[in-house]
């Protein structure tokens, strides 16, 4: 296998993951791929779409116990992607992101190496002076960081970056790695800035690919990269009805619905910290 696309998702971004997935099927052109999906193990019986979302890809659900936190779950999920996916490459993404253009694994690799974008932390903490990310890493790798990782709406990584970033942070602090980042705290999305991060997935998963595995992926910083093919939604605030998306529930086009003649979906303002609690 290629390439497998991994989206943790929860309860209640299921309409949101119908969406994503319906779009993956409409504008993956990626021979090789697989869908997995990881899910709260009370999702299990609420997706009785899930056979008939994709016609053209391999796809594939596992169903979890989360943590406490569900959330800082959701984000170690994602840094342990490998243990669920057959890929080479993984490519991760939310579900409350939507491919709105045909893409293949080259759109997120840059002279065959895979493409990880980043803005400064000066730009990004000018934009959102209390977010968390940071001293999230900082503390995890032991060394200041000056780069965030999360920059756009899905990031490619080699297979074997995620058990060896574990690997490294584990050693760094002398601490298994999910004892590292677990936590049962119960996290509320009203609440976001009062709950205590332990990691963040892009961040650790670019940071660890910054310096250690430099040679094997391309950098870029977010402004000199060309336009995604992902839209990047807000399932807090937003329901895909809101913003007119197909999908097997809704025969009309997003152009139909949005009043234009293109196909993608109505594009939305940036987002804080660009997560959500899927993460």
């Amino acid at each position: 296998m290629k390439v497998t696309i991994f989206i943790k998702s929860w309860l209640n971004d299921l309409a949101w993951l119908e969406s994503c997935l319906w779009s993956l099927d409409q504008h993956w052109k990626e021979p090789e791929t697989e869908v997995v999906v990881v899910l709260d193990e009370n999702c299990r019986e609420l997706c009785q779409w899930r056979d008939r979302v994709m016609e053209k890809m391999d796809l594939h659900f596992s169903f979890e116990r989360p943590w406490g936190d569900g959330y800082c779950h959701a984000m170690y999920c994602k840094t342990c992607a490998e243990r669920w996916s057959k890929g080479d490459y993984i490519l991760l993404t939310d579900s409350d992101c939507v491919l709105t253009k045909d893409a293949t694994l080259e759109d997120f690799m840059e002279s065959g190496r895979p493409l990880i974008t980043y803005r400064t932390y000066e730009e990004h903490l000018a934009k959102h002076p209390l977010s968390p990310w940071q001293k999230a890493t900082e503390k995890a790798f032991r060394v200041p960081t000056k780069l965030h990782f999360m920059a756009r709406c899905a990031t490619l990584y080699r297979r074997q970056t995620f058990s060896e970033m574990r690997r490294y942070v584990s050693g760094l602090n002398q601490r298994p790695y999910e004892e590292l980042v677990h936590s049962d705290k119960p996290f509320y999305p009203e609440n976001f800035l009062q709950h205590p991060i332990t990691l963040m997935d892009y961040d650790f998963l670019g940071f660890y690919a910054w310096i250690c595995e430099r040679g094997l992926y391309s950098f870029r910083h977010f402004d000199e990269c060309p336009p995604e093919k992902f839209v990047q939604y807000h399932s807090w605030t937003q329901r895909p009805s809101d913003v007119a998306l197909s999908g097997p529930g809704n025969k009309s086009s997003s152009a139909e619905n949005a009043g234009s003649g293109s196909s993608e979906p109505p594009p939305v303002e940036e987002v804080t910290f660009d997560h959500g609690p899927s993460a």
